[in-house]
């Protein structure tokens, strides 16, 4: 029986998924060896937080490139808000934790 066009192009998106996968799968098994010195799971996490913060800066890049084309300066605005927010987050989680006791700290009032 003769496969429809919505079949053979579903079969080929979940083969070009499985391809993506395996490449980037192939390319941490090379680079986490790298970190296979002393403290391999505090380096893997090191370098997996400054990947995440350079595809964060290409999203809100792209983001703020489609706003921009639309202008609308209200998306644009809360995109570069937002976005930066996400970004400091990423780039100092431990920062995050500091914010998080002031802000306990001023709302029970010191205690």
């Amino acid at each position: 029986m003769k496969k429809n066009l919505k079949e053979k192009t579903t079969e080929t998106s979940k083969k070009q998924f499985r391809f993506f996968l395996a490449g980037i799968l192939t390319m941490v098994a090379m680079v986490l060896p790298a970190f296979a010195a002393g403290d391999y799971g505090q380096n893997a996490g090191t370098w997996a937080l400054d990947q995440l913060f350079w595809v964060g800066i290409v999203i809100v890049a792209v983001i703020v490139i489609r706003e921009m084309l639309r202008k609308n300066v209200t998306g644009l605005v809360v995109t570069l808000v937002i976005g930066g927010i996400v970004l400091f987050v990423i780039k100092a989680p431990d920062k995050l934790a500091t914010i998080g006791e002031t802000l306990f700290n001023v709302v029970t009032f010191g205690g």
